[in-house]
């Protein structure tokens, strides 16, 4: 197993089936809409953000004919915050899910759920995003 380390990111392959606390049937239902539409799985990471102890699970597809690249992401980081006097232990877990094209001219159309802040950092003048709120409702997803 290879891991990459970077100054504040560990990336390393993962069996996505060892994910803790991941509904996998969001995960499941999210990937057979890809494979639908002629998507391929590339692979799985996991990517820990040593900062602020964020684990991000990212399982990676293509579709080749149309140079297209997606993601699927669980994020999960364990929080301790202080109220009062009391120091309280929480985890916060989220899920998102990227779809991204990009062109010859470097330019790349974005579809993503879930939208961050910290993204827009990445985007070029170029670039043409679609962000949209919830992932549940976009597939159809009921528990």
């Amino acid at each position: 197993m290879k891991i990459k380390i970077y100054d504040s990111l560990i990336i390393e392959y993962c069996d996505s089936n060892t994910i803790p606390n991941i509904d996998i049937n969001l995960i499941n239902k999210l990937e057979d809409k890809l494979y639908e539409k002629g998507f391929v799985f590339l692979n799985s990471y996991k990517i820990t953000r040593k900062e602020n102890n964020q684990i991000t699970y990212k399982k990676s597809f293509v579709h080749k004919e149309l140079c297209t690249f997606a993601s699927i992401n669980y994020i999960y980081q364990e929080l301790t915050r202080e109220f009062l006097v009391n120091k309280i232990k929480t985890t916060a877990t989220l899920y998102t899910f990227e779809v991204i094209t990009k062109y010859l001219d470097e330019s790349k159309l974005i579809s993503i759920i879930d939208f961050e802040k910290h993204f827009v950092d990445i985007l070029d003048k170029n670039d043409i995003v679609f962000p949209y709120k919830d992932i549940k409702s976009w597939i159809g997803y009921t528990k």
